[in-house]
């Protein structure tokens, strides 16, 4: 109801006025209404009191809307009292809540206190900001400073650190044992990309197991797949700590000697015989003749022969059995030792056709028709007859050219260890000196005091009879002793010197 004023008109007793009755109808109404609005409709309820100030509500409910902005009033009690637009401003004290929740709807709450107690609302909106804290607690989570711990279990837990620099620290505690792991899960690629050393510290094995048909790449070029390393060029150590076991899957060791029999390609027959690396079992074709390899040292290797050719013994560069030259044949079989860079040992040889090493049609020792074997090794006994080879020719020389001509092609050969005698023999030869022949033509030849070296220069052509000879056993020492029933027999033209 709204107001209702009484009609005093417009001057005393004017009659323009209120009736009596209708200005106490007024007086009524309105009584009614505060009435109404501040008791129970007959009475003001109790608990109201007021002064020039303050208004005083003793356990008042207090419903509708508080508009307008107070500042100086100061309300002890609100229950379900909504503000929906302006700000209510706290000098002092606070707001609790001890029955029910205060709502703020839409509306924002701004505070320079601080606010006490737990926010009891399972899931929260967007908390959008918050300042500045020095530490908060979510659920398991702690954030303080640098470090975040996360709690599994009572005193389990996971501990991130951020220090100086930007290091990062990950440190997992499992107090009731060591099953603080931690396991990595990604859908895609793992990438971790170091601008320094990466290092991989472990109290137990590293183990990296990539799916089945995959493989561990290293520098992008050594794969381990199943077990096999394939892509590594060497493997280089000052010392290896232990024992290498299973097979290396080559002919070498780990220190380069071979250790199984690995067939190489043929090798074409060459003065020197060169032996190839990819493996000890070769093939020797063609029929030039030699009295030098080149192989390295240390290596023990089978060569087996196609055809003819003659191997001629040196004591130092090709030692043979019986210190003689060989002829091989078709199917011949001989196992040699380098004890040294080209310095070749004959360890054994076989002929194909069964019968014992002789000495071949370029010289040498050749056996005797006794039954028992061989032997020409140093200081040992020979059990056979013994004919020194009568493989000389005399010669002729040509001073300038440093060729000797013999007159015929008698089967001296390029690499063969030779002497000379005679009465005068051209200035640059010694008597008794070793010398080794070099290119052979049909009936000439030059002389070197090397296997291949530079022909000795002779500074006239001599006069007389001079003659060359293959020497049989240069170098031997030790006695040479002939089984008694045995002989010696040196034919006519040969000469044996005893130093």
């Amino acid at each position: 109801m709204a107001y209702q004023e009484i009609g005093l008109g417009t001057s005393a007793a004017d009659g323009t006025g209120d009736t009596i009755r209708a200005g106490g109808d007024k007086i009524n109404d309105n009584f009614v209404e505060l009435y109404t609005l501040l008791g129970t409709g007959t009475a003001l309820s109790s608990g109201i009191s007021a002064t020039a100030t303050v208004v005083t509500l003793t356990a008042p409910t207090i419903s509708g809307v508080v508009g307008g902005t107070q500042t100086s009033a100061t309300i002890t009690t609100v229950n379900a009292t909504t503000v929906n637009s302006g700000t209510l401003a706290l000098a002092a004290g606070s707001i609790t809540d001890s029955s029910g929740a205060i709502s703020f709807g839409n509306e924002n709450l701004t505070t320079t206190g601080t606010i006490t107690g737990t926010l009891a609302t399972a899931a929260q909106t967007s908390i959008t900001s918050l300042g500045t804290l020095t530490a908060l607690v979510v659920d398991d989570i702690s954030l303080n400073g640098k470090v975040m711990i996360m709690t599994g279990d009572t005193n389990d837990t996971v501990t991130f650190t951020t220090a100086a620099n930007g290091t990062l620290s990950i440190v997992t505690v499992d107090t009731a044992g060591a099953a603080g792991n931690i396991q990595i899960t990604a859908d895609g690629t793992v990438d971790i990309d170091s601008a320094g050393v990466l290092t991989l510290d472990s109290g137990a094995a590293i183990n990296i197991e990539p799916a089945a048909g995959s493989a561990i790449l290293l520098d992008g070029t050594i794969s381990v797949d199943a077990g096999v390393v394939t892509g590594a060029t060497s493997i280089t150590s000052t010392a290896f700590v232990g024992a290498l076991s299973g097979t290396l899957g080559a002919f070498l060791d780990v220190a380069g000697n071979y250790i199984q029999t690995e067939k190489g390609g043929d090798l074409s027959s060459a003065s020197p015989l060169v032996i190839d690396t990819d493996g000890d079992y070769f093939d020797v074709t063609g029929t030039t003749n030699f009295a030098a390899m080149t192989v390295a040292a240390d290596r023990q290797f089978t060569l087996q022969f196609d055809g003819a050719l003659t191997m001629t013994h040196h004591a130092t560069n090709l030692d043979l059995p019986g210190e003689a030259n060989i002829t091989t044949a078709a199917g011949d079989v001989g196992v040699f030792q380098s004890t040294g860079a080209n310095t070749v040992q004959c360890i054994s040889f076989t002929k194909a056709d069964g019968t014992a090493v002789a000495a071949g049609a370029g010289g040498g020792p050749s056996k005797g028709t006794a039954p028992s074997t061989f032997y020409r090794t140093n200081g040992k006994v020979q059990k056979e007859d013994i004919v020194i080879s009568n493989h000389s020719a005399t010669f002729s020389a040509v001073h300038g050219a440093e060729t000797l001509s013999r007159g015929t092609d008698d089967g001296f050969a390029d690499d063969m260890n030779v002497r000379l005698t005679g009465s005068d023999l051209p200035n640059g030869f010694v008597i008794d000196t070793d010398y080794f022949v070099r290119d052979v033509a049909s009936a000439t030849m030059k002389l070197a005091l090397t296997i291949a070296g530079t022909a000795v220069t002779i500074s006239d052509n001599g006069s007389g009879t001079n003659t060359v000879f293959e020497v049989i056993n240069a170098g031997v020492t030790g006695p040479i002793t002939i089984k008694a029933g045995n002989s010696l027999t040196i034919p006519s033209g040969s000469r044996v010197v005893i130093q």
